[in-house]
């Protein structure tokens, strides 16, 4: 379900990962217009440096009653918020929808984070992870 723009706010962001995500903030749009609110929307194929710098210029034109949208796959959502929360942000602030597409996966036993992207992964998951193997040098 896609989260309904939040009637309090005042100013907000919305911020478009992908295709299927621009639909959903084109939707956003169109009610926060009506709404007679001010509007700042970027549209991206992915959270990348570009995308998070012009989300940190918008935070810092952020006033009481600014609220945060973002709509694309969890690998780029994630660190989009990651990056307001990190620069002032308040989690209620914002809204998230999360849309068919890649998602990163931590790896404890080895510590790394890999993408993966929708349909990537075939086959049943093993059951424990395999051990590392020491290096030597």
């Amino acid at each position: 379900m896609i989260p309904e723009v939040d009637g309090s706010g005042r100013s907000f962001a919305v911020m478009a990962f992908g295709a299927v995500a621009h639909t959903v903030a084109e939707c956003w749009a169109r009610r926060i217009e009506m709404a007679d609110a001010r509007l700042w929307a970027w549209h991206g194929e992915r959270a990348d440096g570009e995308a998070l710098r012009a989300l940190r210029a918008e935070l810092g034109r952020a006033r009481v009653g600014w609220r945060l949208m973002l709509a694309g796959p969890e690998a780029d959502v994630r660190p989009a918020r990651a990056e307001a929360v990190t620069h002032g942000a308040v989690p209620a602030e914002i809204r998230a929808h999360i849309t068919p597409g890649a998602h990163r996966v931590y790896c404890p036993a080895c510590a790394t984070v890999t993408l993966i992207t929708q349909g990537a992964a075939t086959g049943p998951a093993p059951l424990a992870p395999p051990r590392p193997t020491p290096h030597t040098a």
